[in-house]
């Protein structure tokens, strides 16, 4: 469990970071806390294509245990900072596939590339999170 306390238009907004982990052992927990959530972050290395394809599994596990409409996913490609260093051809590549990923779950969910070393992008998911919470609560 980690914190993230962010402020976003001079409020502030704390998650409780749940990293459930991908080993089949966690499966039996992972089901509880899916039934609450107001949010559904998941995280994949940009340039590991096999955590990419592990999406729409978790994406799946998500809707069989606590699908909720007003619960807004996001994918969160991690390693941004390296990928901008890659050639155009192999950027484009690797975006092409989060797409199809994308059109693959039938799922509304937001892509954002981040660096988890660099922080690039993190607070602004964090924001759009909280734009998204905000818009069902009203």
């Amino acid at each position: 469990i980690s914190v993230k306390r962010i402020f976003y238009e001079e409020r502030p907004y704390t998650f409780q970071i749940w990293d459930l982990g991908g080993h089949a052992s966690f499966q039996v927990v992972r089901k509880l806390y899916y039934k609450n959530i107001k949010s559904l972050i998941v995280v994949f290395d940009l340039l590991n294509i096999e955590t990419l394809l592990n999406v729409k599994n978790w994406i799946e596990e998500y809707i069989q245990f606590g699908y909720s409409e007003h619960v807004c996913s996001i994918l969160l490609g991690n390693k941004e900072d390296i990928v901008s260093d890659l050639s155009d051809s192999m950027k484009q590549t690797i975006f092409e596939m989060v797409q199809f990923m994308k059109e693959e779950l039938g799922h509304e969910v937001i892509f954002i590339p981040t660096s988890a070393l660099s922080g690039k992008n993190v607070n602004e998911a964090f924001e759009w999170i909280i734009q998204r919470n905000l818009t069902y609560s009203n």
